[in-house]
């Protein structure tokens, strides 16, 4: 078994942009508490951290083809995003 931990920033988004899953979760692990603690300073509770959060990991799932370019992704929220899960 592969360890994709181990992996720097640049190879794992190459290899989640060619569908591989594994990649996809070494991205998950290392940028969720990040994505979760920002929502969290934003919204009102941890549900609604939550939910964007997970919906970010979606929306990065659904976007993956456009990262072949190799550039440097940080996963970030807009507040706009943010503040459209608290009306």
């Amino acid at each position: 078994m592969e360890d994709y931990n181990s992996y720097d920033e640049k190879d794992l988004l190459r290899l989640f942009a060619l569908d591989n899953s594994k990649a996809f979760e070494a991205i998950y692990k290392r940028y969720y508490l990040s994505v979760f603690r920002f929502a969290k300073n934003m919204l009102p509770d941890s549900q609604a951290a939550e939910d964007i959060t997970t919906e970010t990991f979606l929306k990065i799932w659904d976007k993956k083809i456009n990262l072949l370019s190799g550039d440097k992704v940080e996963v970030k929220l807009t507040a706009v995003d943010i503040e459209k899960k608290t009306i």
